[in-house]
């Protein structure tokens, strides 16, 4: 890959990056906000329910209160709670039933049309102290059960002789209440005495009927194991299980809609226990639902903050066109970064193609310049290296002179030295030989005894051939100071013409004893 094509490369990945962080910010942005947005509806949602749930429970005080003050209801409630005593307490005997009877003719039909009406469900008479039934008219066959343990509204109010409300699960149902305590005159002392509680209730589905008919909220009462175990009786707990089963631990106890709870309730199964305030969205059916889960409170835990949560309120709010918006968002943000992506990728492209045939030129035309220097350069290599040869050849030329010099002075030398011994041995050996002629000629030949006359001729005819080859010998070593003479020429430092015949022969005398034998 050519450098261009890497830095494109580069410039790209750098690019792509950035729009993908830009659409990523962008999406959190949008899916915060998205959050934001459907956990304020959410919360204000809670806070209608919660709202709703103390106007619900003010309305049942206020029929209890308002129950608990007429006369004859409370006398009636009054003789029926002093003939259960008398006859062992518990159900009573006869005189209870009769007096029992009495209150639900006189209550009974004015209720019924109420729950007609209103959607009213609970109307029960405790005996105090603590919480025994004295009549449900709502269910009139269950009376005589204590329940201490389960009714602390009621057991609140016969304590401290003051109204209570809240929500609260009973020995059936679960139940929006409002309790009154009920007072009446005694009939021996004249004396008000507190007789016991009077509880009016309805149930979560006619509250949340309501909620959802004013708001575009959906809610689902979902009350834990424990506090249903803890409760109910356990005949009612088991078909209200059977008939709908728990899910997540939770026993879904009103609802907008059961379906719809259930199917939400198991998606946020797994994060119920992690994070059950989160907000969640959630596939329904053709909808996007944004749904939540906040605690729900009954009365005993209002009143003490250390008993665990009675269960949770699941509500949900169709989120479609907020979940359509935000995808919406995304996708206009993905179409931007990717419009951006390709037109910045053009005009980068044109840009480089551009910046790159500028370039090309400088190099091509820099290019041309170097190779015309390189070539100069190159001219002027050739020319100092031939320089160079010649100046090594010159120095070889000198050096070569310098030692034929120095042989030449040296040559010179010798010759000089050994020619003016030779000179005087030639000059001697000339002298020698006329003595020795003088000296043969004054020998006499008669005066000599016979025996030596041959020793004499010997002598004479010897050395008259040393003589001789001294003689040729002495003229040998003579040339050949001549020739080395010749060879140096001292004392000539210009060029001269010669006879290059004479200068070979004087050389080859010269080394006539080293040239070996055959070679001529």
């Amino acid at each position: 890959m050519s450098r261009n094509g890497r830095a494109f490369l580069l410039i790209s990945l750098f690019v792509i990056c950035s729009d993908g962080v830009f659409v990523w910010l962008n999406y959190r942005s949008a899916q915060q906000a998205l959050e934001r947005s459907l956990r304020d509806e959410l919360t204000e949602s809670q806070a209608a329910f919660g709202l709703k749930l103390t106007s619900a429970s003010e309305s049942m005080q206020q029929i209890a209160t308002f129950l608990a003050n007429d006369d004859r209801i409370r006398d009636l409630f009054r003789q029926g709670r002093d003939a259960a005593l008398a006859e062992g307490g518990g159900p009573g005997g006869p005189a209870a039933a009769r007096l029992r009877q009495q209150l639900l003719d006189l209550v009974g039909p004015g209720w019924q049309r109420m729950g007609e009406n209103f959607s009213v469900r609970q109307l029960h008479f405790h005996i105090g102290p603590g919480s025994l039934s004295f009549l449900r008219v709502h269910k009139p066959n269950k009376f005589g059960d204590r329940m201490d343990d389960v009714r602390y509204t009621i057991v609140a109010a016969n304590e401290q002789h003051r109204p209570t409300r809240g929500f609260e699960t009973g020995r059936v149902y679960s139940g929006i209440r409002g309790v009154a305590p009920v007072s009446a005159p005694d009939p021996e002392s004249g004396e008000i005495v507190h007789v016991g509680a009077l509880e009016a209730g309805f149930a979560f589905p006619t509250m949340l009927a309501s909620l959802n008919a004013h708001s575009q909220a959906s809610y689902a009462i979902l009350l834990s194991h424990d506090h249903m175990t803890r409760n109910v009786w356990p005949e009612f707990l088991q078909t209200m299980y059977r008939e709908r089963p728990p899910v997540a631990g939770l026993y879904i106890e009103a609802a907008n809609s059961v379906t719809d709870a259930r199917v939400l309730l198991d998606a946020l199964s797994r994060h119920l226990a992690a994070a059950p305030s989160a907000v969640h969205r959630v596939g329904l059916r053709d909808q996007t639902v944004a749904v939540t889960t906040f605690p729900l409170r009954d009365f005993r835990g209002t009143e003490d903050p250390t008993v665990p949560d009675a269960g949770r309120v699941l509500v949900w709010i169709d989120a479609t066109d907020q979940q359509a918006a935000f995808e919406q968002t995304v996708l206009t943000n993905v179409v931007v970064a990717v419009v951006a992506f390709v037109l910045l990728e053009l005009v980068l492209f044109f840009v480089i193609r551009w910046v790159t045939s500028r370039l090309q030129g400088v190099i091509d035309r820099r290019t041309a310049q170097l190779s015309e220097a390189n070539g100069a350069l190159a001219q002027s290599n050739q020319d100092l290296e031939q320089s160079l040869d010649q100046l090594k050849a010159a120095e070889s030329q000198l050096v070569q002179s310098e030692k034929m010099a120095s042989i030449g002075q040296l040559a010179a030398g010798l010759a000089h030295e050994i020619n003016n011994p030779v000179g005087y041995l030639q000059s001697n050996l000339v002298s020698f030989k006329d003595y020795l002629k003088t000296l043969f000629s004054l020998v006499d030949p008669e005066r000599i005894r016979p025996d030596q006359k041959d020793e004499l001729a010997f002598l004479r005819e010897d050395v008259d051939e040393l003589l001789t080859e001294s003689k040729q010998g002495l003229d040998h070593i003579q040339g050949i100071v001549r020739d080395l003479k010749d060879f140096s020429r001292p004392g000539e430092d210009q060029c001269q013409r010669v006879d290059l015949h004479a200068g070979l022969e004087a050389t080859l005398r010269i080394v006539e004893g080293r040239i070996p034998a055959g070679i001529t």
